[in-house]
């Protein structure tokens, strides 16, 4: 089982303690309706085939299970939690990419379950989003019994500009646990829901919502909040107003950017495909240049390259983090 790496926390994000450094790994899982999607696209595994709007149906689910190797001793509610042996980065990685070569099998616990659903109900976006942290002391199953909510979310909130969030649900139950000190006084931004590997700037559907092929030329953590200034309203409206809106599924995220496709909140056919174009680029894709890689201007020759006996180029790319990092 092929694990995906996620954004590397910031020093205090998951724990009032937690340093800089931890990794954070992740696995995720679509149902039978959004697999078909899934299929239909990668109907010819190297060569995927995107509409202009990927559309999932409704009651498709997504679940994604997250990993990190921090320590028990800063996260002291995964303690007795259950734990794995993965290949990941040599510690301290953080949200650096490495060689493939040079990730070693080293021990991570489960700290996140994310699960999506594409629900009528929510008529702003047509997305649910919901997360789920392990708490401890095991009991039970020691697994789901262990998973607590975190937060639910349903729109971001567009033209709020301060704690009035109405679209959100922030479990009281946690604060002191996954947020709630001076580093991390929210989860997402000004009180918006999201998990505790999740980037306090952002939000669950924020982060989602941006999902497309190629990514727009801005990006969340390109363009990092200053959250010291949180009291400058000019700043806070420029970032809700660029971040915080509700797109509905099959719309286009930032439209005056082109873009090959938009992808229905899927992040994972947004890592997806900037790797297979990463791969072909670098020489481990052999054969035509997929279609979406020429479209998108990630690589424009009609094959792909050559194998390459450059191992520092081939390293290069190897260590280049997917588009969300």
């Amino acid at each position: 089982m092929g694990l995906t790496k996620e954004r590397g926390p910031d020093p205090g994000d998951l724990s009032e303690t937690s340093p800089d450094g931890y990794q954070v790994w992740a696995v995720g899982f679509y149902n039978r309706p959004g697999a078909a999607v899934l299929g239909e696209i990668f109907a010819q595994p190297c060569n995927p085939s995107l509409p202009v709007a990927v559309k999932f149906p409704a009651d498709t689910a997504s679940i994604k299970f997250l990993f990190t190797d921090a320590s028990t001793d800063e996260l002291t509610y995964l303690k007795d939690g259950p734990e794995y042996d993965a290949y990941i980065d040599p510690p301290g990685s953080g949200s650096s990419g490495h060689a493939a070569s040079e990730r070693k099998l080293s021990q991570v616990r489960l700290l996140q379950v994310d699960i999506a659903i594409k629900d009528a109900r929510s008529r702003e976006t047509g997305w649910v989003f919901g997360t789920f942290v392990w708490k401890g002391p095991p009991k039970g199953d020691q697994f789901f019994d262990n998973l607590v909510p975190v937060s639910l979310q349903w729109g971001n909130d567009p033209g709020v500009y301060d704690a009035s969030i109405r679209q959100s649900w922030i479990s009281p139950d946690l604060r002191g646990v996954t947020y709630g000190w001076r580093s991390r006084p929210t989860l997402g931004f000004m009180g918006r829901a999201n998990g505790p590997a999740d980037n306090i700037r952002s939000s669950c559907l924020s982060c989602h919502a941006a999902a497309r092929t190629p990514r727009a030329l801005i990006g969340l953590l390109d363009n990092r909040f200053d959250m010291t200034k949180l009291y400058d309203p000019a700043l806070v409206k420029s970032h809700v107003d660029t971040w915080f809106q509700n797109v509905r599924g099959g719309q286009l995220f930032q439209p005056s950017d082109p873009a090959v496709s938009s992808l229905d909140y899927s992040l994972q056919l947004e890592t997806g495909m900037f790797r297979i174009c990463l791969a072909c680029a670098a020489g481990d894709l052999q054969g035509q240049t997929p279609d979406v890689c020429r479209a998108s201007g990630f690589h424009n020759r009609p094959v792909c390259s050559a194998p390459t006996t450059d191992i520092v180029r081939k390293q290069v790319l190897q260590s280049v983090p997917p588009p969300r990092q």
